[in-house]
């Protein structure tokens, strides 16, 4: 029951964060079309509280620096949600965290046993005479 409650927590903070990410990109995307300037841009903080309206001021490459990993995130300093959550850096103002939650079911590579399941099942086709069928 626990391990439900945790996982939908899990979830629920995922795309809280996702969705700060859109806001702070198409932020970043109006900054960059109207300026050419490089300076601190300012996003929407991107913690794990979907009601957070609190903004971040950053250096432009370090923001491009948290986009490289897809599962880093600027977030004000004191929005860190440590159960989902690990401190990457800390800048004063913002801290960079990683999500650690796990990706959901949809998202997940194979595990080893299923992948030699379905390698093993292969390789018996492949072994057969040609027609599908082993001989």
């Amino acid at each position: 029951m626990q391990q439900n409650l945790d996982y939908e927590r899990e979830i629920r903070a995922a795309r809280n964060q996702a969705m700060f990410r859109l806001v702070s990109e198409k932020l970043t995307e109006m900054y960059e079309s109207f300026s050419s300037d490089t300076g601190p841009l300012v996003i929407a903080c991107e913690c794990a509280d979907a009601a957070c309206v609190a903004m971040v001021e950053l250096p432009a490459e370090e923001y491009r620096e948290v986009r490289r990993n897809p599962r880093h995130f600027a977030v004000h300093s004191k929005h860190i949600c440590p159960d989902v959550e690990k401190i990457v850096a800390v800048r004063g103002a913002y801290t960079i965290v990683e999500n650690i939650a796990r990706p959901p079911m949809s998202q997940r590579k194979p595990s080893r046993a299923r992948r030699t399941h379905r390698l093993g099942s292969r390789r018996s086709w492949m072994i057969g005479n040609g027609s599908g069928s082993i001989t």
